[in-house]
């Protein structure tokens, strides 16, 4: 008697279509977890060193119980930030005092005390009166350097810029023209001499007075640009 052929069997040692028969594979391993890097310790951490104590041992060799470099750069990092927050503050206070100056020479400064019979009220500048001769300025002086040419020939935080050379204010419609000028005509006269024609308040802050101040602008003073000054437009 004849028999059906049966399924065939794996031989011995051999792998069955098991995955076909189901009709579905085996899936993919999954990917490792990232392992996040362990960051060196910081130097004000616990056990640190800190930004004044020594780095080496007795015998002059690096500590083994720090990451000597991290420390290091960490105290970089450190001065870098104290030498930037002692500039703002020092960007700050010529801010005031460039503002306090324009505001003496605007006149009548109010400091707020109610007067008899009346309410306090917000501080405020009396408008400025006319200028000596017309003049009208464009810009501030709100920053002189150190040692720079502005501060060698004399001007002074709260000095209003009416004319840097040929650049007069009441030649230009725009006060910002005005300044484009003036920077022109500094950069022109580097080497030489170029007058600046300011607004500038009296003894005691009485009145408004022009001044004359002439300038020698140069390059390698030892700072940035040519007067180591800075106007702000005025609008």
């Amino acid at each position: 008697m004849l028999r059906a052929p049966g399924p065939r069997r794996p031989r011995p040692g051999s792998v069955g279509p098991v995955g076909l028969e189901r009709g579905r594979s085996r899936p993919p391993p999954r990917p490792p977890a990232p392992v996040e890097p362990r960051r060196p310790p910081r130097a004000r951490s616990p056990g640190q060193p800190g930004f004044d104590e020594a780095l080496v041992d007795g015998e002059g060799f690096p500590r083994a119980d720090v990451d000597v470099a991290r420390v290091r750069a960490d105290r970089h990092r450190h001065a870098c930030l104290r030498t930037d927050h002692a500039a703002i503050l020092d960007r700050v206070q010529a801010a005031l005092e460039a503002l306090h100056a324009a505001a003496r020479e605007a006149g009548d400064v109010r400091t707020g005390a109610p007067a008899a019979g009346g309410t306090a009220g917000p501080a405020r500048a009396a408008p400025p009166g006319p200028s000596p001769g017309g003049l009208a300025a464009f810009a501030v002086v709100d920053e002189v350097s150190e040692g720079s040419p502005a501060a060698e020939a004399g001007l002074r935080l709260g000095d209003r810029v009416c004319a840097v050379g040929g650049a007069d204010r009441r030649a230009f419609s725009d006060a910002g023209e005005a300044l484009r000028a003036a920077g022109t005509a500094v950069a022109g006269a580097e080497g030489g001499e170029v007058a600046f024609v300011v607004l500038r308040a009296g003894a005691g802050g009485a009145g408004t007075e022009a001044v004359t101040v002439t300038v020698t602008p140069r390059a390698g003073w030892g700072g940035r640009g040519l007067l180591g000054c800075h106007l702000s437009v005025l609008r």
